[in-house]
């Protein structure tokens, strides 16, 4: 088969064109992405999309639309999938956890030190999501001596210098 292009054939008995042009009106309006850009994602010239989306497409209206319909339904699964992964109470944060409660109970203040990558961050983020009263600062070089620590504190607290 040499120089010929393997096509899939696409069943068009369901394809509502009307319906799929105004969807891809709809999302060439909220995407940012031109027609030319979903023209060759799907394959086909960007003068047929558009003779297509204003309805002067002599040829095959309903394949062009069956692709159209293939890729918005992709896009929308992409939007509808990817989250934000949630929180996970794992070991190492419920250790966390209870260090910051059992400090709050004390009405101290609480040092949680270990090595990169275990997720105190991510689990001190958290706890102060729950608990929005409390206060966490971040270690950084610069925050090295005991003024700059005050200083740290009283911007996290919302206080002037």
């Amino acid at each position: 088969m040499t120089g010929a292009l393997a096509t899939k054939k696409i069943d068009t008995s369901l394809i509502n064109v009307d319906e799929i042009r105004s969807r891809a009106v709809s999302y060439h309006k909220t995407s940012g992405v031109s027609q030319t850009q979903l023209a060759r994602a799907i394959g086909i010239g960007g003068s047929t999309y558009s003779a297509w989306l204003n309805g002067s497409y002599g040829g095959d209206v309903e394949a062009i639309a069956a692709k159209v319909k293939s890729y918005l339904n992709n896009e929308q699964m992409k939007v509808e999938t990817i989250k934000a992964p949630e929180f996970v109470m794992t070991s190492t944060a419920e250790e966390i956890f209870g260090a910051v409660q059992y400090a709050r109970a004390l009405s101290e203040i609480g040092l949680i030190a270990g090595p990169a990558g275990m997720g105190k961050t991510i689990a001190l983020e958290e706890y102060c999501r729950q608990y929005p009263d409390s206060l966490m600062l971040r270690a950084d070089p610069c925050i090295s001596s005991p003024k700059a620590i005050v200083e740290t504190l009283l911007e996290t607290m919302g206080k002037s210098v």
